[in-house]
């Protein structure tokens, strides 16, 4: 007495086709519950589901979701497992028109994907599953990709205007093959309610593909940044993605790169300025995208505790609060938290619990992202982040060297026989390696002294009166340099180099470029000559690009000249259309949805629909979105009364002309 014992229930359910089929997959199904309870139901989960969104075009649509999936980590498996994306389409919300690919016995067990994305880690093909576990999957396995690399957006194309499409995107884990942990993905859930609505979650949508209103003009793509003295050579492009999320706002594109980015990049347990190799040799590592127009938001006060902004990494600096009656508050009166994105009082009383306050501020809607095209930082760099609605995508130098197209004498006449390349060798006891500093040069000759070169006693290196200095463009700094003019000619001859030596951020001399001349022709130089060096060089902090986009605008000439292109689809409407929906989950009798489509409108069209006795029978209005040119017809009239089979006409009227027209309705 007084005991208590817990028991678990479970209902085990079978399907495949048969009363014979569904037993042996009831008793399957058993075995797998049995497992469940035998593990105390922990068992390693799917990755994080990704945030998907879509965007309707004309006979395409567009998906693009987030990478929050790719830091999920396994609870029980201890270890980051995210293996790829699988993108579903189908036009049942229950994507059971994909839902064939079977096991063994004929039973379907997975959804057929219509792309998928892995990660280029040498994990590919079918997992292979040992034969315990191979017989419970009733010899079905999980294909873990082609090693393809991970992209974010995908374009469909092969879809109609007017008919309705659900897509999920799920990611997957690669398991375990020696702990017999086979892959797992998201779930991919859209609800139908009994009024016929649809209910999408996290990693779901649902599309109607059309044609924009009449005379569109999409926001300008593929645009070129400028900037007005970067040091990196590389170009920075911005692309659309999702027209309708563009803002219209000014960005700020800016780099962050080895030299000052507090990281240990090459694993020599030394950092910045402390690391030669990243401080002389800066290569790019993150970018980040600072709204520079900024959002104004109110917030209700917590006195002292954190308010959450519905964004993160504010620009602190630009942080401006005021009271209900527009005044400000002092900066001395709140603390604000930029990198998560939340502010609250400093003492009690500054902000007043349950008061609401205005805020505004810039933030960083990319915040040191390492996804650039080529990077060696990041595993996975085939596209950028996607934010309001753009992408940046980066031709950045990664390599450097010597612009041949670029290097040039001051005299046009002297060619450019002359090779910039890295020293590798022993002087003296030390065992020197030279770095490619991406920077600019310039040797400037003289008619007399006007340096010397580097002494060096351990090298046995004086110092050595020359007619000629090295100018450090980039850095805006002469440098040291060891000149070797082997023949004793005192002219740049083709025996001779030059070898670079520049100071870390401690002032201590290093070995970077070294120079000599190719080819047998001895150069005479004095007043006035000047070589010009140039290299290739990757972004780096300081350089930044400064761009705005653009909204997406309709012409009105355009337009005008458009009207012939409106059409209603279909017509004749014979009985029924493909594109019609079946009838919601409540309603048991009747047909389902019927419908017929004017497509190719102008903006704010009014639609009015007559009989051939120029009866009224429905007003429909086209609204001011101007990324979905249609307006669909239910067949109904204004009394909600299902209208006759015959001809009807109908007017369209718009700001920019009148298109009338006729329909015909057959039973």
């Amino acid at each position: 007495a007084g005991e208590t014992q817990r028991f678990s229930l479970a209902l085990v359910y079978g399907e495949g086709g048969g009363p014979q089929v569904d037993t042996i997959d009831l008793l399957r199904n058993r075995e797998t519950v049995q497992k469940i309870y035998d593990s105390d139901y922990r068992f390693p989960p799917a990755p994080l589901k990704p945030t998907l969104k879509a965007v309707a075009g004309d006979r395409q649509v567009t998906l693009y979701w987030d990478r929050r999936a790719e830091s999920s980590f396994d609870p029980v498996l201890k270890e980051y497992d995210f293996e790829g994306y699988k993108i579903y389409k189908a036009t049942d919300q229950n994507f059971n028109d994909v839902f064939s690919i079977t096991d063994a016995s004929g039973t379907p067990i997975y959804y057929k994907p219509l792309a998928q994305f892995d990660l280029k880690n040498d994990r590919k093909g079918y997992f292979r599953a040992q034969q315990d576990l191979f017989q419970q999957s009733r010899g079905a396995s999980f294909y873990l990709g082609d090693d393809t690399g991970l992209q974010h957006s995908f374009v469909d194309r092969d879809v109609e205007n007017g008919k309705r499409y659900f897509y999920a995107v799920v990611a997957y884990d690669r398991g375990n093959e020696g702990s017999d942990i086979f892959p797992k993905e998201n779930d991919k859930r859209i609800d139908l309610l009994p009024s016929g609505e649809v209910n999408v979650f996290q990693n779901t949508v649902v599309v109607i593909p059309n044609a924009e209103v009449a005379g569109f003009a999409p926001p300008p793509n593929s645009v070129k940044l400028e900037s007005p003295s970067p040091v990196g050579t590389g170009n920075v492009y911005y692309t659309v993605v999702d027209h309708s999320a563009v803002k219209g706002h000014t960005y700020q594109v800016e780099f962050w790169d080895t030299s000052n980015d507090g990281i240990d990049n090459d694993g020599s347990k030394k950092t910045d300025a402390e690391d030669i190799n990243e401080w002389l040799v800066p290569v790019t590592t993150s970018y980040s995208v600072l709204d520079v127009t900024g959002v104004t938001e109110s917030f209700i006060a917590r006195d002292t505790v954190f308010v959450r902004l519905p964004h993160q990494h504010v620009a602190a600096a630009t942080v401006v609060v005021s009271d209900q009656n527009g005044q400000t508050i002092p900066a001395g009166k709140y603390i604000v938290d930029a990198s998560a994105g939340k502010i609250r009082g400093v003492a009690s009383g500054d902000l007043r619990y349950g008061d609401r306050f205005t805020i505004r501020y810039q933030y960083y809607p990319v915040y040191k992202s390492m996804h650039i095209l080529g990077s060696p930082f990041a595993a996975e760099t085939k596209d950028s982040d996607i934010f309001d609605g753009v992408q940046l995508s980066f031709d950045n130098r990664w390599a450097v060297k010597l612009d041949n197209q670029r290097s040039r004498w001051s005299d046009v006449n002297k060619a450019l026989a002359l090779n910039l390349y890295l020293y590798q060798g022993v002087i003296g006891s030390d065992n020197l390696k030279g770095l490619a500093k991406p920077s600019d040069y310039r040797i400037e000759f003289a008619d007399t002294v006007v340096d010397t070169t580097l002494q060096v006693a351990r090298w046995g290196l004086i110092g050595v009166p020359v007619k000629f200095r090295v100018w450090n463009s980039t850095d805006q700094r002469y440098i040291d340099f060891v000149f070797l003019d082997l023949n004793a000619d005192d002219q740049l001859s083709p025996a001779d180099e030059i070898y670079f030596f520049e100071p870390d951020a401690h002032g201590a001399v290093t070995l970077t470029w070294s120079l000599n001349v190719i080819g047998e022709k001895n150069y005479t130089y004095g007043k006035g000559d000047t070589l010009f060096l140039y290299t290739s060089k990757p972004f780096r902090r300081g350089d930044g690009y400064t761009f705005q986009t653009q909204l997406a605008s309709v012409d009105q000439a355009v337009a005008a000249a458009d009207l012939d292109r409106i059409k209603v689809v279909p017509n004749p409407y014979v009985s029924a259309t493909a594109h019609e929906l079946p009838l919601p989950p409540a309603i048991t009798s009747g047909r389902g949805e019927r419908k017929i489509d004017f497509i190719h409108l102008p903006a704010h069209a009014e639609i009015r629909i007559f009989t051939t006795r120029g009866e009224h029978v429905v007003t429909l209005q086209h609204d001011d979105n101007p990324f979905d040119g249609s307006v669909s017809w239910n067949l109904k009239t204004k009394e909600n009364l299902d209208v006759a089979a015959g001809i009807y006409f109908y007017v369209i009227d718009s700001s920019v002309g009148q298109k009338k027209g006729k329909i015909a309705i057959i039973k």
